[in-house]
């Protein structure tokens, strides 16, 4: 797999500790951020330093659609994956026209996320 340098945005501690400890476990390099706020700030400033974006999608702050936007107003160009708890078709159609992004229901596996990951 090629080592890509992702940037996660979750809200939950444990689940994010989760996602980046299985990232890790595929060898990717990992920047986190609870915020979106933070993270949209950060990437603001260093937008050339991240192959690819995961995001939750249900954050008090500033849903992941919403940031995945203003992450793609910076830079059109970066894959980001949406992760939800929800059902991914509501999802789905909430993306429509907002450009490109994936959706990758919650719980998830390594395999699937690994999966994910190569193809963007």
């Amino acid at each position: 797999m090629i080592k890509k340098r992702i940037l996660l945005i979750e809200d939950e501690p444990m689940v994010r500790e989760l996602i980046e400890a299985m990232l890790e476990m595929l060898e990717q390099t990992v920047t986190s951020f609870e915020t979106p706020v933070e993270a949209l700030t950060y990437f603001e400033e260093k937008p050339s330093e991240f192959d690819l974006v995961i995001t939750d999608h249900s954050m008090p702050t500033m849903t992941g659609l919403v940031l995945a936007q203003k992450i793609k107003e910076v830079r059109p160009d970066i894959p980001v994956v949406i992760t939800t708890g929800h059902s991914s078709s509501q999802i789905q159609r909430q993306m429509e026209g907002n450009g490109t992004y994936l959706v990758l229901e919650k719980p998830f596996s390594l395999q699937k996320l690994e999966k994910i990951v190569q193809s963007v």
